[in-house]
């Protein structure tokens, strides 16, 4: 069962504060490792997960420190609920269908020339620089991703507004705008801001965190596979058929999906 913890000013300011002592920490370490160890750790995958476990786990951990306990003098705890077949499957097949819408409106985003163009090869240096641990790539973005962004966005940020009062419909946009901001660039921001809603929609009814969790492992299992195996971001390129006739098979199987999901009499336990 949820906690009814709230995401006010004060949960605010400590999630961007501890955001801001993770990012110190981070610069104090790597600054340590080129200047006195002399290492080169810019770039390492070593870096890149201690980075991705501490700028979200940081904010997690000070939030049930400095909130959720003294609200509710219990450590943070986030629903279970109803996991069942039906449940994932539907929501599966929604993420499955706004995946493939949003890759068709990502593919209008410009990637060459101007400041995009310029963002865009600086984030494919990165992206590709990691691709030299393949494995190291896997685990952060398969395993670390999932469960951390889950508990921070859909968890603590997406509940903690509901439990504030917010309307869930305004708790989960605002959830998946934040989610698609932190991502940094604007290939990502519209994939991690449909795919946020989807998940929002999804803790929402279910009251199960395990769903969005296991959703956003098996979304980002399959990207790595395209983008490692397939060198390509885009199912239609995979496929081989047209980017609009991909977006309609995406919107016909949200649809479906939708409507389903949304007309069962029960999501959760009770």
């Amino acid at each position: 069962m949820n906690q009814k913890f709230k995401l006010g000013l004060d949960g605010i300011a400590v999630l961007i504060g501890s955001y801001i002592v993770a990012s110190l920490i981070l610069a104090v370490y790597t600054i340590a490792n080129i200047f006195i160890l002399k290492e080169e750790v810019a770039t390492s995958m070593e870096l890149n997960l201690i980075s991705f476990v501490l700028s979200l786990g940081l904010p997690i951990a000070a939030f049930d420190i400095f909130i959720v306990r003294p609200q509710t003098k219990k450590p943070l705890r986030l629903g279970v609920g109803n996991v069942t077949a039906s449940n994932v499957l539907l929501s599966l097949m929604m993420m499955v269908g706004m995946v493939l819408m949003a890759e068709v409106l990502t593919s209008f985003i410009p990637t060459e020339g101007g400041i995009l163009g310029e963002l865009y090869d600086t984030f494919m240096g990165v992206f590709k620089g990691m691709l030299n641990d393949k494995v190291g790539l896997a685990i952060m973005v398969v395993c670390l991703a999932p469960l951390l962004e889950e508990v921070l966005f859909r968890g603590i940020i997406q509940g903690g507004l509901t439990n504030k009062g917010v309307t869930p419909k305004k708790a989960i946009v605002i959830s998946a705008l934040v989610f698609g901001i932190v991502h940094a660039n604007p290939w990502q921001f519209v994939g991690a801001f449909l795919l946020g809603l989807v998940l929002g929609l999804v803790y929402f009814k279910t009251k199960s965190i395990v769903i969005p969790i296991l959703l956003h492992a098996f979304n980002n299992f399959i990207s790595y596979l395209m983008l490692v195996y397939a060198d390509t971001e885009h199912s239609y390129e995979l496929l081989g058929i047209n980017k609009i006739v991909s977006f309609i098979i995406g919107m016909v199987i949200f649809g479906v999906a939708y409507y389903l999901f949304m007309h069962r009499k029960t999501h959760f336990t009770k």
